[in-house]
């Protein structure tokens, strides 16, 4: 599994495995299912716990699964990038398009999205 991709699993592992001691103790990533590894990364960033995303919610997520990738773009850069993938996240994956994104529509995107590294690869190349 892709420890950056959003797509399949959505989730960085080294960063739910971190975010989870506060929860679980020492959690054995390896021993989770990738539906728990999905549950995990979308309760880890719905902060308010209404069960819902919402932007800042997504920024955050996608800043957290890009955290490596991200290193080398200025934070005014990185900002921008992470706003259009949040965006495009909403437009694509916001099904009744209340501007949130419900754990049934995170899930429902799973089997479609592509890994943030691609969504950023894309974006660089359209920059060019």
């Amino acid at each position: 599994m892709n420890s950056t991709q959003i797509g399949k699993c959505n989730c960085a592992e080294n960063h739910i495995e971190k975010e989870l001691k506060h929860y679980l103790g020492e959690p054995n990533i390896d021993e989770l299912s990738v539906e728990e590894l999905q549950f995990y990364y979308f309760t880890l960033h719905d902060f308010d716990k209404n069960t819902l995303l919402d932007g800042l919610e997504i920024i955050t997520a996608l800043e957290d699964s890009l955290e490596e990738t991200l290193e080398s773009f200025s934070t005014e850069e990185m900002m921008k990038l992470l706003i259009e993938m949040t965006d495009e996240v909403l437009e694509k994956d916001d099904i009744d398009k209340d501007g949130y994104l419900s754990y049934y529509e995170y899930m429902h995107s799973q089997n479609r999205t592509a890994s943030p590294t691609t969504i950023l690869e894309k974006s660089s190349k359209e920059k060019v």
